[in-house]
């Protein structure tokens, strides 16, 4: 019994030990993306080819997404000729195409942003925060 636990603690050591020369692949993200209005799924996937996901569902939607980690959150250009705007602090981001209505391109975007840094911000803070979003929103004409 001393013996297979003296090759069991050996083994473990030497397992440790092979841990540093494991290679970890690092995949660097853009933290901005760009969506254009009426767009095939496609096209955008082909834009971002690192950063998409593509969830194909048998009911004939395709979702698109793309996550941001909320220590580098992203930055989203809603582009449409004079109706663009931007949002920053995004986390998530979803586009939903319909295989029914595939000619129309990606129909609904949905976007989960953090307004607020790790510590919080106080409840009028965040109030403010949301309205200015939505003002430039409506002053892009949207």
């Amino acid at each position: 019994m001393r013996r297979v636990l003296i090759l069991l603690c050996l083994n473990l050591v030497l397992l440790t030990g092979c841990q540093g020369n494991v290679k970890k692949e690092v995949t660097i993200m853009s933290s901005n993306a760009a969506v254009h209005l009426e767009e095939q799924g496609e096209a955008f996937a082909k834009r971002y080819p690192s950063q998409i996901s593509i969830n194909r569902q048998p009911a004939g939607v395709d979702f698109y997404s793309i996550d941001w980690k909320p220590s580098t959150p992203g930055t989203v250009t809603f582009e449409h000729g004079k109706h663009t705007f931007v949002i920053e602090n995004v986390l998530g981001l979803i586009g939903y195409q319909s295989a029914d209505f595939s000619e129309e391109g990606v129909l609904q975007f949905d976007i989960t942003t953090g307004i607020t840094g790790p510590d919080g911000i106080a409840h009028d803070e965040a109030r403010q925060q949301m309205f200015a979003i939505l003002q430039r929103i409506s002053q892009a004409g949207c």
